[in-house]
């Protein structure tokens, strides 16, 4: 036991400054996973923040047939509440700007009784 305490000591003697920068490593380690586990956290609230300020919708119900019947669209504001519920058309156009082709989503909505993914005002332009 003599002898083990003896080679600690020479140990810390020898290698003292490998031993602070182990402590230093570990301390720097811990401060910066702490703090990466914090951050999801608040990421995660100031988006749900986000999503009610917007009024986001969870889901977006589509129809290939043409369109909803007025039966279909009572049967949702019944379920959920009218003011959760919002019709429009939409359409897939391929445009062409320049050189650049692109497959584009034209919405056509009514934007007075739209009450779901709110348009935001960013630098005077709507988005």
């Amino acid at each position: 036991m003599k002898a083990f305490a003896k080679t600690i000591q020479r140990m810390f003697q020898r290698h003292i400054i490998r031993f602070i920068s182990i402590i230093f490593i570990v301390t720097v380690s811990v401060g910066l996973i702490s703090g990466i586990g914090t951050s999801a956290e608040k990421i995660d609230a100031s988006l749900t923040e986000f999503y009610k300020a917007r009024s986001v919708g969870d889901f977006v119900v589509k129809s290939t047939g043409g369109g909803f019947s007025d039966a279909d669209m009572q049967a949702l504001q019944d379920a959920y509440g009218a003011e959760n519920v919002n019709a429009g058309a939409s359409i897939d156009v391929s445009l062409q700007v320049g050189e650049r082709e692109g497959l584009t989503r034209l919405y056509f909505l009514d934007f007075d009784a739209w009450t779901v993914n709110l348009p935001q005002s960013v630098a005077g332009k709507a988005y």
